[in-house]
């Protein structure tokens, strides 16, 4: 009897403990969350055969997507993502792709920043999902604006990249 009676308390307090996990999980909220503040995209392609630094279309076919802060130093990420592809003969050539928020690169972007690679096919062929994501503490309130600068790295004549399927995530 001393047997089963302990059986039998041992199963009520591991379904208790499971009732108040199940609780905590359905009815305490979590302190993770992002809200978005802005977002953009463009599916249409775009093509670019020179050395340039080229505002890219992430907002329809506008270069700049703004978003609000309400709050002094708030945090924000930009999330960019995009089909992107190469035509060089060489492998060394690449598109740099630059996230800047109110027009400064936000950490980790900045210059050599391969976004995609040629393949050394000579084609604007084997295009790739490409993504990058910064982070920005932005320190004052109020309507702030993003951009993508995309430029092809290693550049000779008779060479190009495009960019085709954008879409642009800011949260805070």
């Amino acid at each position: 009897m001393n047997i089963r009676h302990k059986s039998v308390r041992g199963k009520c307090l591991i379904g208790t403990a499971i009732m108040v996990a199940l609780t905590m999980i359905v009815f305490v909220p979590t302190m993770a969350r992002a809200d978005i503040l802005a977002m953009g995209q463009n599916p249409n392609p775009v093509v670019y055969g020179d050395g340039a630094a080229h505002a890219l279309p992430i907002n329809g076919g506008a270069p700049i997507l703004n978003f609000t802060t309400t709050v002094p130093n708030q945090k924000v990420v930009v999330l960019f993502n995009a089909e992107c592809s190469v035509k060089s003969a060489d492998i060394a050539t690449y598109v740099d792709a630059a996230v800047l928020i109110d027009g400064v690169p936000a950490l980790p972007s900045g210059t050599n920043n391969a976004f995609c690679t040629s393949t050394a096919r000579n084609a604007l062929t084997r295009g790739v999902r490409a993504s990058t994501n910064v982070i920005r503490i932005v320190p004052n309130p109020g309507v702030h604006n993003v951009r993508v600068m995309a430029i092809l790295r290693g550049f000779t004549g008779g060479e190009a990249f495009r960019i085709d399927d954008i879409s642009v995530i800011v949260l805070k």
